[in-house]
Parts: structure tokens; sequence; C-alpha cells
């Protein structure tokens, strides 16, 4: 029964004479060559992570290698398949067709190359190794690259003083990446000099991302600020908290009308019975005229009877001296009941609008203060509004 190994590396030797070599990493595609070996050929610097940094674009890097001994006899099919493990994808299919006499041995290998249809970018793949035929094997290796450079992208350009500054980065970024460009085909070990170049395009594109995100972050920072202290949002978030506000506006847009209204309405429930009262005083007075008018009358009849009567001149004038006090005991006596009805007419006309003055005097004073400095205002409450009071 034979037995089956799979190895992964940067080259190919030969344990036997002529101890022929074939190294991979790093050589032009398509030119190791490994064929017609007088012995199974061993692994060359096994790995399964490789670092590109130090090789161009267009060379190999690694080759995987198949072994098969004590073979049956038989015509053997190996086949080789790279692949792109996230996302997943197929690099390079291929199938070698051998024949083994009993007891023999038999490999194949395969190369897979820095090119932009197989191992263009870094991260993780995967070789499937699969033998056919008299017998059956097959194996998985799993290989990371690393250290290929991202292609830079220059940041976008905002139109304003910090695109100045975006625009010098973008230019020093795509200026080194030029040189690195160049010198990365070089032989070797001029081509080691790529790197810093590299390394120096990177970070000036690095910085010119970072301050367009930066500029894009006070833009939507300055965007948001607008936006929240906007006196729409401002008076939007006043009228979820106090509902009653915009009756409160509107009744101040129309307080004349409201006020005179009020007072036309209670005039109008009141002025019958004030009316009453000043046709009641009328008749009176009427009364009081009549009643003067027939003791006029009856006067000049009595006259000689009442002479004795008429108290001296001195009395006459004292009493005249004082006829308002006379004459008005009798209004004031009249006027005083009435009085009491007047105010308890008021009285009642008042009560019954409490609920429209009721807290007018506070909330007159929030109001002409909130005119006076709205901000002043509004951050006065601030705190309680989103914390609540203090206890």
């Amino acid at each position: 029964m034979g037995s089956f190994s799979a190895y992964l590396g940067k080259g190919l030797s030969e344990p036997c004479s002529p101890f022929r070599q074939a190294n991979v990493f790093g050589a032009v595609l398509n030119t190791p060559d490994a064929s017609g070996w007088n012995c199974p050929p061993n692994i060359v610097g096994s790995a399964t992570t490789f670092n590109l940094s130090g090789i161009p674009d267009n060379r190999e890097v690694c080759v995987a290698l198949a072994k098969v001994t004590n073979a049956e006899e038989g015509t053997y099919s190996i086949r080789f398949t790279f692949y792109k493990e996230t996302p997943y994808k197929k690099l390079f299919d291929y199938t070698f067709s051998i024949e083994a006499i009993p007891g023999g041995w038999l490999y194949a290998y395969a190369f897979i190359g820095r090119v932009s249809w197989e191992i263009n970018e870094n991260g993780a793949y995967f070789v499937s190794i699969g033998v056919g035929g008299p017998e059956s094997f097959s194996q998985e290796i799993k290989f990371t690259v690393a250290g290929m450079p991202v292609v830079v992208t220059p940041a976008p350009v905002p139109t304003n003083f910090m695109g100045d500054i975006i625009a010098a980065l973008n230019a020093a970024s795509s200026f080194t990446y030029s040189i690195y460009l160049e010198v990365n085909g070089w032989i070797w070990p001029f081509n080691l000099v790529s790197g810093p170049f590299y390394w120096l395009s990177v970070n000036f594109n690095n910085l010119a991302w970072g301050f367009y995100h930066f500029w894009d972050w006070v833009n939507d920072i300055s965007a948001r600020i607008g936006g929240a202290l906007s006196w729409d949002t401002v008076w939007n978030f006043i009228i979820s908290r106090f509902p009653q506000i915009e009756q409160l506006r509107d009744w101040f847009y129309n307080w004349w009308n409201n006020v005179t209204g009020a007072v036309t309405s209670w005039w109008s429930a009141t002025s019958v019975t004030v009316q009453g009262w000043i046709q009641e005083a009328k008749q009176y007075a009427a009364s009081l005229v009549s009643s003067i008018t027939a003791g006029l009358l009856t006067l000049q009849g009595a006259w000689d009877g009442f002479k004795v009567r008429i108290p001296t001149i001195d009395g006459v004038i004292y009493w005249w001296s004082n006829w308002t006090g006379n004459v008005l005991t009798a209004v004031n006596s009249w006027w005083t009941g009435k009085l009491t009805e007047v105010q308890g007419l008021i009285n009642s006309a008042f009560t019954a609008r409490a609920s429209f003055w009721e807290g007018w005097q506070d909330m007159r004073d929030n109001v002409l203060e909130f005119f006076a400095d709205p901000v002043e205002y509004i951050w006065g409450r601030f705190a309680d509004w989103f914390l609540g009071p203090e206890e």
C-alpha cells in the first residue's frame, strides 16, 4: 500500500545526486523547474505564512508538493487547486497524470504567483491536493499572505481650507507611491529601496484620510448643533413640554379682544340690573318732587297757621346751611342697601371667571421673562427638563 505526503514551502531540493535545487519564492513566473529528478524532492523553507513585502509583482510566491512512495502499479492523477479563503474564490487549478510501477514512487508540484489573477492581496488562502488512480489520497494546506502593499486611494478634497491640506497630502502620497512602483521592479537587492517609499506613501495617505474624516466629523457636528439650536427645534421642544403655551400665545395675539370681550359680556349681563337701579332712583326722585310740589300747593293755605311755627331767621339760615346733610340722609339710607347688591353682582361675575384669571400673575411673569431673553429662559430650565428638578 502506497504512502502519501504533501508540503508547502519556498522551494524544492533533490536529496540525491546531482542534488539540484529549485528556488520558487520570488522567482520569475514559470521559471523554477524540478521535473525529471532522480528521486522525490524535499520541500525547502516549509511555511504557511509568506511575507511578500520583499518581492515585486509577477513573481512566484510558493510551491505545493505531493509525493507517493511504495505506489501500486497504474496511472495516477494528482490535482492542485489554490483558493482565496475570504472571500472564497478559486485561483488556480491543474492536474498531472503520472505512471507508476509496482513499489515505485512519484511526485508532482505546482506554483502560485503574485499576479492579478492569482495572489493579489493579503489574507488567507489554501491549496487542496487530491490524488486519484490505483489509490486515492487528499490533503488541504492553509497559508497566509502578508506584506503586499495596499493600493492607496486619494482622500476626497472638500472646497475649504481643509481641502488644501488634504490635497497636499494626497499629492505627497501619490508621488512617493509612484517612486515605490518604479523601484519595486528593479532587480534584487536594489528593489529593497522600494519599502521606505511605500511606507511614506501609505502614511501620507493615512494622514489625508485622517484630515478628511476630521473635516467630515466637524461638518456633521456643526450641522447637528445648527439643527438642535434652530428656533423651530427649540419651539417644538417647548410645545412638547408645555402643550398649553400655544393657547397662551394665541390669547396674547388677541388679548385686547379677549379682555374687552369678557368685560362686554359681563356688562351685558349686569347692565339690565344697573339700569333697573337707575330707574328706581329716578322714580324715587320723582316721588320726592311730587311730594314737594303738593306741599307747596298747600303751603299758602296753611301759611298763616304755620307762621308761628317758623323758626327765627337764624334757625332758617342754620337749616339751609346744612341742607345737603338733611336731604342726603334719605338718599344715603336708600343707597346703602343698593351698594350691597352691586358689590354682590361684581363679586359673582369675577368668581365665575376665576379660571380665566387663575395663575395669570405667574404665567404673566414667565411670559415676560421668556420674551425678554428666550435663550437664558430655556437655559435656566434645561437641567430641570432633562434631569428633573432638584429635590
